[in-house]
């Protein structure tokens, strides 16, 4: 799963756009549940600090976060609720590259697919 932060918020970003290369064309992941109701058939989904919980399916998240959204990620990083995740405590948490990650197109797709490879391979 993507999580995007922004000065302000967060949110899920689902099976269009950026992340259709995990979920629709390449990868073929399985969207974690929350992706699957919220964001599937979209681009992004904004979502609550209270709704970190239910990210607890994802197996992996990876984590764009926007140069001037330091104090949001601070917010969501040292909160109990990100921290009690699984994926969190399993070490599965990954920060991408903002221009790579927030790109279209084939290189942008290739460095996505590289860095999920990467992750699940334990490289």
């Amino acid at each position: 799963m993507l999580v995007g932060v922004w000065r302000g918020g967060f949110g899920v970003y689902g099976g269009e756009g950026y992340t259709a290369v995990l979920y629709r064309h390449g990868l073929e992941l399985s969207p974690p549940t929350l992706v699957r109701e919220l964001a599937l058939e979209g681009y992004l989904e904004q979502i609550s600090l209270e709704a970190v919980p239910q990210l607890e399916d994802a197996d992996h998240i990876f984590v764009s976060v926007d140069e001037d959204a330091g104090e949001t990620f601070g917010e969501l990083e040292n909160s109990a609720l990100w921290q009690g995740l699984p994926a969190f405590q399993a070490g599965n948490v990954y920060p991408v590259e903002r221009r790579s990650w927030m790109t279209s197109g084939i290189l942008a797709d290739e460095g996505k697919v590289e860095d999920v490879l990467n992750a699940l391979l334990g490289e």
